[in-house]
C-alpha cells in the first residue's frame, strides 16, 4: 500500500512541525495522488521535490524515500528504490519510536518485501514481510493496522508459493480467512476478503477464491461501499471467467453456466457507479468473454471505445487500452484495412502517451503488439524494429515477463524472413528469460497461469520444430547423420522438450519446486535401456532415440501422424481400453488368449496405429543393440495412455510382450537406485468401504492380505486410514513402500487431483509432505515406490496425465506406479500379488517387475484378464531400476 501522511495520522508529530512542513506534507499528497492515478514517473519527480522539502525532518522525509521506492519499484527501477528504501530505513532506525515511526516501517517493510519477491528472493523477502507484520502488531487497533498485518499475510503467502510451499501457503490464507470474518468494519472486510480471494486465485484454488469474493460483495454491500463492490465484481468477474477457461469439458451445461455468471458478474460492476478505470476494465473483460465464448459483443465496443476517451492517462488507463487493440487485432483480418487502421490508430496513441509519462513499461507492451500487428500483416521490416524497441524498453524496465514474448515475436519475425540461426537465438534467449522467471510467471502474474498452453507452450514447441529444421539442414549438407553439429542441435531438441516438461510442471504446481534433488536420465541408462521422445509439432510427429554413449537417433513417423490425427487416435484408443465392456472372456488355454485380443477391432486398429508411428521407427535400432527396456518421455495427448499396449501386428504382440517399459516426465530424476540390498517393506492405506461418493472396492482386503503375506505391512484400514494416522505411521518407519490401495483422480487441475482416505481427500501437496515426513526421508533418502492401485485420470480432460506426473514429481518417491483408469479391482489384486512376489526377490529392477505382474495376467491360463483392460493401466513413473 503507498505509504500516506495525513493531517490525522501524523499523531505524535508535533504542531509546529506541521505547520512548518505544510508544503512538504502537500507535495507529498500530490505524489501520492500521481502515483494512485498510475502516473509513475510524474510521482517520482513530486516526491524528490517532497525530500528536499522534508530535509529537516526524518519522519516526513522517510515516508517521501518509502514512497519514491514503490514508485521505482512500478518503474521496474528496482536499484533506485532499494536506494530509497535503505535511506528510509535509516532515517527511521534514527528516530524515536513512535506509533507514526512504526506505521512507517511497516509499510516500508512490505514494499522490502515485495522488492525482494520481484527479484526472485523469496527467503528475503518473507523475512521482510515477518518483520513488517511484526511491526504492525506493535500498533494500536485501527483499520490500517489491521489492513497492513492481513496485506503482510498475503504476501508472506505469496513468498512462500514462491519457495514451493504450498501447503503453508494456502496455510498462511486459511488463518487469515477466520480473522477476516471476525472483522466488525464492513467496509474493511469487504476490502481484505478481496485482497484474500485474489491470493486464493493465484493460488489455483478457483472455486475457494469465488467463495470469499462473494462475501466480499456482501460486505460490501452492507457498508453501502461502490468502491469495494465494484471492484469485488470486477475479481469475482475474472475469476469465474478463468474457471471457464480451465474447464475441461466447455460442453457442459454446469460449465456453460459459469460464462453467463461471470457476465453477470462484469454487468454488475457497471450497475455499482464505477470508476471509470473500473468501467473501463469491466467492459474490456467481457468484451473478452464474450470473444473466447464465440459470442456477439453486444455493442460493447463502441462502449469500450466511449469509456477509454475520457480517462486520463496512466498506466492503467494505457494498459487497458492496450489490452482493447490486443483483443481487436484478433478479429482482425488481413483484407480489413480499415480495422487494422484502427487498431494502429489506438496503439499508436497508447505508445505516445506511454512516452510523454516516461513509462517504459506501457510503451514497450504498446510497441509490441503494434509489432504484433505489422507482423501478421507479414510487414517483416516494420515489425522487426518495432519489437526490437519493445524489447529493449522491456530489458531496460526489468519487465522480462513481457520480455520473453518479444522475443519470441522477434524469433517468428526472423523465421519468416528465412534467417533461421538468428532466430534460434531470439528463441533461445525468450526461453532463457522464462528459467529466469520461473514461477514468478505465475506468482506474480496469475493469468499467465491460465493460458500456459497459448502463451508459453508454444515457444517451446517452435523452437524445438527450428532445431529440427536446422539438424535436417546440415545432415544434408554434410551427408552424415552423425554429423557433431547435426547431433548438437538434436541434443538441444532433447533439452527443449525437457525444459517443456519441467515448465508445464512449474506451472500445474504454481511453485518452482520440482527440480530439487535429481540427476539425468542419460546417467541412468545402461547399455540394455532406451530413452524416447514422441514430440508433438503441429503438423507431424518427431522422435528421438537416445541410447547410452550413442548418437541420438531422429526419426519423423508417417505423414499420417499429425498432431489432430494423433489426439483422435489416442481418444479412441483410451476409450476402447478403459471400457469394462471390452474386457476378455473366460478362455482355457494361451492360443485363446491370443484370438481373445485379436477379437477386439475396437482397441486394435489405434493400438497399431501408435505402434507404427511410435515403434515401428525405431525397431531396427532396438533389436539390432538388445534393448530390454524402454523409458518414455511422453508428449501432449500420448501421456493419456499405457505404452504397453500398444500393438504389433506383424508378430502379434503387445509392445509389454517384448520391452519393460516406464515414463518419466523428463531427465530430471529423484537420484535412481535398484531395490536390490532393501529390505521390502510397506505401510498401506487400503479403503474397500464405498465414500465420499465413490464406489466400494471389494477386493482391496484380498489385495492387502496378499502383500501381507509376500512383504512385512504396516496396514491401514478403512476408519483407521485417515490422514492423520497414515501421517504417523509413516512418520515412525522406515519402510521404502507405500501403497494406496483407494480411489484416487489425476487432472490438469490441482485442485482436483488427490487422493481418498476415509476421513477427507488427501491433495498431492499434503501427500508430499507426508511422504517427505518418514524416518527415511528424515535421514535424506526418498521413499523408494509409491503405489496408487486404484485411480484414474479425469474423464473428458486432455491434460489429466499431468495430474499423474505431478503426483509423482510432488511425491518425492523415486518411482510411482498408478492406474491411468478405474480397473477391475480383482485384477488389480492378481497384480499387485505378483508384482510384490517380484520385488521380494530383488533380482530385476522395477520395470521388469512390473512387466512381469503384467505379462501374468495377459498370459493367464484361463484367460479372465487377458484383456489389456486389465492389465495395461498400470504405468511406473519416474525411476525404472
Amino acid at each position: 500500500m503507498f505509504a500516506k501522511v495525513a493531517q490525522s495520522n501524523l499523531g505524535e508529530v508535533t504542531a509546529s512541525i506541521v505547520e512548518t512542513n505544510a508544503t512538504a506534507i502537500a507535495t507529498l499528497e500530490r505524489g501520492r495522488q500521481q502515483y494512485g492515478a498510475g502516473q509513475f514517473s510524474p510521482a517520482i519527480a513530486t516526491l524528490e521535490q517532497a525530500i528536499q522539502q522534508a530535509s529537516d525532518q526524518p519522519l516526513l522525509q522517510a515516508t517521501a524515500l518509502a514512497n519514491l521506492a514503490l514508485a521505482h519499484r512500478q518503474m521496474g527501477n528496482w536499484t533506485q528504490a532499494q536506494k530509497a528504501l535503505d535511506q528510509a530505513m535509516d532515517l527511521l532506525g534514527r528516530s524515536p519510536t513512535t506509533n507514526t515511526q512504526q506505521r512507517i516501517l511497516a509499510q516500508a517493510w512490505n514494499t522490502q518485501g515485495n522488492l525482494n519477491l520481484e527479484q526472485s528472493q523469496p527467503i528475503k523477502a518473507i523475512e521482510a514481510f515477518e518483520k513488517a507484520e511484526t511491526t504492525y502488531h506493535n500498533l494500536p487497533p485501527s483499520p490500517e493496522r489491521s489492513q497492513g498485518l492481513i496485506r503482510s499475510k498475503i504476501n508472506q503467502s505469496k513468498a512462500l508459493q514462491v519457495q514451493g510451499f504450498y501447503r503453508l501457503a494456502l496455510d498462511q490464507l486459511a488463518d487469515l480467512e477466520l480473522s477476516i470474518a471476525e472483522e466488525a468494519d464492513d467496509q474493511l472486510a469487504a476490502d481484505n476478503l478481496r485482497s484474500l480471494g485474489d491470493a486464493r486465485a493465484s493460488l489455483g484454488e478457483l472455486t475457494k477464491a469465488e467463495a470469499i469474493l462473494k462475501q466480499s460483495i456482501e460486505r460490501a454491500t452492507l457498508a453501502n461501499s461502490t468502491t469495494n463492490l465494484s471492484q469485488s465484481q470486477l475479481s469475482l468477474g475474472r475469476i469465474l471467467h478463468t474457471r471457464w477457461q480451465t474447464a475441461t469439458n466447455k460442453n457442459d451445461a454446469k460449465v456453460n453456466r459459469i460464462i453467463f455468471e461471470a457476465d453477470q458478474a462484469y454487468q454488475k460492476v457497471l450497475q455499482s457507479n464505477p470508476s471509470d478505470l473500473i468501467k473501463a476494465k469491466s467492459l474490456i473483460n467481457r468484451f473478452q468473454l464474450n470473444q473466447d465464448a464465440n459470442l456477439p459483443d453486444f455493442g460493447l465496443q463502441k462502449q469500450i471505445e466511449t469509456t477509454l476517451a475520457v480517462l486520463p492517462p496512466s498506466r492503467s488507463s494505457l494498459n487497458a487500452q492496450i489490452k482493447f487493440s490486443e483483443l481487436l487485432l484478433k478479429k482482425v483480418t488481413p483484407q480489413d484495412q480499415s480495422s487494422s487502421e484502427a487498431v494502429m490508430a489506438l496503439l499508436v496513441d497508447a505508445v505516445n502517451q506511454a512516452h510523454q509519462l516516461q513509462d517504459g513499461r506501457a510503451e514497450s507492451y504498446g510497441l509490441g503488439i503494434l509489432g504484433k500487428l505489422y507482423e501478421e500483416a507479414g510487414q517483416w521490416p516494420e515489425a522487426g524494429e518495432l519489437t526490437e524497441k519493445a524489447l529493449i524498453l522491456a530489458q531496460q524496465n526489468n519487465a522480462n515477463d513481457i520480455a520473453y514474448q518479444w522475443q519470441w515475436q522477434k524469433g517468428r519475425i526472423l523465421k519468416a524472413q528465412g534467417d533461421r540461426p538468428q532466430a534460434m537465438d531470439a528463441y533461445d534467449a525468450a526461453i532463457q528469460t522464462l528459467d529466469e522467471l520461473r514461477s514468478d510467471l505465475v506468482t506474480l502474474n496469475p493469468e499467465l497461469r491460465f493460458s500456459f498452453r497459448q502463451s508459453i507452450e508454444p515457444i517451446y514447441r517452435e523452437a524445438v520444430s527450428l532445431l529440427f529444421e536446422l539438424a535436417d539442414e546440415v545432415g544434408v549438407k554434410a551427408g552424415d547423420k552423425s554429423n557433431p553439429e547435426r547431433q548438437t542441435f538434436l541434443k538441444r531438441a532433447q533439452t527443449l522438450v525437457e525444459s517443456l516438461q519441467a515448465a508445464e510442471l512449474v506451472n500445474f504446481f504454481r511453485a518452482d519446486c520440482v527440480l530439487s534433488l535429481q540427476t539425468t536420465v542419460d546417467e541412468s541408462l545402461q547399455t540394455n535401456e532406451a530413452l524416447i521422445y514422441p514430440i508433438l509439432l503441429g503438423d507431424r510427429l518427431e522422435i528421438l532415440l537416445s541410447r547410452p554413449n550413442q548418437p541420438i537417433e531422429w526419426q519423423t513417423a508417417q505423414k499420417t501422424a499429425t498432431q489432430a490425427q494423433v489426439k483422435t487416435t489416442v481418444k479412441a484408443f483410451k476409450a476402447a481400453l478403459s471400457n469394462p465392456a471390452n474386457r476378455a472372456r473366460n478362455r482355457s488355454n494361451v492360443p485363446e488368449i491370443r484370438q481373445t485380443s485379436l477379437e477386439l477391432p475396437d482397441v486394435l486398429p489405434s493400438a497399431t496405429k501408435l505402434y507404427d508411428w511410435l515403434i515401428r521407427p525405431l525397431e531396427a535400432t532396438l533389436e539390432a543393440t538388445n534393448t530390454d527396456t524402454l523409458v518414455f518421455v511422453l508428449d501432449g495427448d500420448l501421456r493419456n495412455i499405457p505404452m504397453s499396449a500398444l500393438y504389433d501386428d506383424q508378430k502379434e504382440e503387445y509392445l509389454i510382450e517384448k520391452y519393460a517399459i516406464a515414463i518419466t516426465p523428463g531427465l530430471q530424476l529423484i537420484n535412481p537406485q535398484p531395490l536390490a540390498d532393501k529390505q521390502i517393506k510397506a505401510v498401506v492405506g487400503a479403503l474397500s468401504e464405498a465414500r465420499d461418493g465413490f464406489p466400494a472396492l471389494s477386493a482391496v482386503p484380498k489385495e492387502v492380505e496378499q502383500i501381507r503375506q509376500q512383504v512385512g505391512a504396516e496396514v491401514l484400514s478403512n476408519a483407521t486410514f485417515t490422514k492423520l494416522n497414515l501421517e504417523e505411521t509413516i512418520g515412525k518407519t522406515s519402510f521404502p513402500i507405500v501403497h494406496l490401495a483407494t480411489h484416487g483422480k489425476f487432472s490438469s487441475s490441482l485442485e482436483e487431483t488427490f487422493i481418498l482416505a476415509w476421513d477427507r481427500r488427501i491433495s498431492i501437496s499434503e501427500l508430499s509432505q507426508l511422504l517427505q515426513s518418514s524416518e527415511l526421508t528424515r535421514k535424506g533418502v526418498p521413499i523408494e515406490l509409491l503405489i496408487l492401485s486404484a485411480c484414474e485420470t479425469a474423464t473428458g480432460d486432455d491434460q489429466a496425465a499431468l495430474g499423474l506426473a505431478g503426483v509423482a514429481v510432488q511425491a518425492g518417491a523415486r518411482s510411482t506406479i498408478a492406474s491411468l483408469w478405474a480397473v477391475n479391482d480383482k485384477g488389480t489384486s492378481v497384480l499387485m500379488s505378483q508384482l510384490y512376489q517380484e520385488l521380494g526377490q530383488l533380482k530385476d529392477t522395477k520395470a521388469m517387475a512390473l512387466r512381469k505382474a503384467q505379462l501374468k495376467l495377459l498370459r493367464e491360463p484361463e484367460g479372465i484378464y487377458t484383456n489389456p483392460y486389465f492389465w495395461a493401466p498400470f504405468v511406473l513413473v519416474g525411476n525404472w531400476l
